[in-house]
């Protein structure tokens, strides 16, 4: 929230006992959703579904409005993993070589810990957006027929949810430089 709308861009105050307030504030509100009970979840698990759905289609939606664009990399930035002698990170709106490109895995640092990525850690970001689908079945008290809604419903979520990270990984790679993707513009 802070990096998004704090300083300079967006009117939010940026500090650490500004940060510490708004996730205590967002902490608050989970606990006042949870001591109502579980119908004040549900209606907090449909606002979320909404902004979920929402913020996934504008994601989708800037990939074919976004024109190209390229940032250059401060020279005080020690955390900038270049390739080869490039320090500028593009976006070149679709383009086949972008994606040529980036079509085969080449695992590098993360660019914050310095740690060498592999299948491993990369398929542990796929894997978290299946997890909360758990949280679903758990709420069957809620169904008129469990027996046959839980099972298809927890493949139906797991399959949008696998369609949804392949379009935006693809889109993603389609549009994106390598140098950009690793450095986690």
């Amino acid at each position: 929230m802070v990096d998004n709308f704090g300083p300079p861009e967006g009117p939010l105050p940026i500090g650490r006992w500004t940060s510490f307030g708004y996730c205590s504030g967002l902490l608050m509100f989970c606990l006042i959703v949870c001591l109502i009970g579980a119908g004040a979840f549900a209606k907090a698990s449909f606002f979320i579904f909404v902004v979920v759905i929402t913020s996934v289609a504008v994601v989708i939606i800037s990939f074919f409005v976004m024109k190209p664009f390229t940032e250059m990399v401060p020279d005080n930035n020690n955390m900038f993993i270049g390739i080869g002698n490039n320090s500028n990170l593009t976006y070149t709106s679709f383009n086949s070589t972008t994606l040529k490109d980036n079509l085969w895995p080449k695992y590098s640092f993360d660019y914050t810990t310095g740690v060498a990525q592999s299948f491993q850690t990369v398929f542990a970001v796929l894997f978290n957006g299946c997890t909360g689908i758990m949280a679903g079945a758990n709420m069957s008290g809620d169904l008129k027929n469990a027996s046959r809604s839980i099972p298809f419903g927890t493949l139906a979520a797991c399959g949008t949810t696998f369609i949804v990270y392949v379009v935006i990984f693809t889109l993603s790679a389609a549009t994106t430089t390598r140098e950009m993707l690793v450095n986690g513009m």
